[in-house]
């Protein structure tokens, strides 16, 4: 099943892809952390993380910390990225940044730049990789494959979407390139490329 090509959308858009993105009112927030502003949150409850999970390392040569969510093996996030990610809208680094790039490991078709000129926040990070990983695959994305990856993502496909007809309509996307990897683990700094940073998947 194949989305047909069209002149404004293709997958797996090649290159980087800049991004602003708003968060929603309902945010979560990790006040060690801190968070971009926003409209008053509603009334909700937000995650605690037990003593026993620590934090993530210290800054250092120059790479920042990431907020514990984003720290392999980010556990206790547990997001699965054929669902919108939730709404957390804390500073994603220490100390702050305004733009990164985040690539999916292996995949660095797959590579995406990030900005948010009050500081990158979790929800920055976790909407794009959603956003671009839902990109319809048309019957050229497809040919393109090597053949045992092309396998490998029509198995993915036809595994997602065995019980959701609705899904399957919407044909191949580009998260089934994943094979079958759909929970996100966390951001590890690329070892061949400074300022990148790779996203596991498992």
């Amino acid at each position: 099943m194949y989305h047909s090509a069209t002149p404004n959308l293709k997958a797996p858009f090649p290159g980087t892809v800049d991004v602003r993105l708003q968060s929603p009112a309902n945010s979560v927030s990790y006040s060690s952390w801190g968070t971009v502003p926003t409209p008053p949150p509603a009334v909700r409850s937000p995650p605690i993380y037990p003593a026993s999970f620590g934090s993530p390392p210290p800054s250092c040569n120059g790479i920042p910390s990431l907020h514990p969510s984003l720290h392999p093996p980010a556990h206790l996030l547990a997001y699965d990225i054929r669902l919108p990610p939730p709404p957390i809208t804390d500073i994603a680094f220490k100390p702050l940044l305004t733009k990164t790039c985040v690539s999916v490991k292996d995949q660095r078709e797959f590579t995406f730049n990030v900005e948010n000129l009050n500081g990158v926040t979790v929800q920055d990070i976790l909407n794009i990789i959603f956003v671009r990983l839902q990109a319809p695959m048309t019957r050229f994305d497809v040919s393109r494959l090597p053949l045992e990856e092309k396998a490998s993502a029509q198995d993915s496909f036809h595994s997602r979407t065995a019980h959701d007809p609705r899904e399957y309509a919407q044909g191949m996307k580009s998260l089934d390139r994943l094979s079958g990897k759909f929970r996100f683990i966390g951001l590890v700094p690329s070892p061949n490329t400074p300022g990148v940073w790779e996203i596991l998947f498992a």
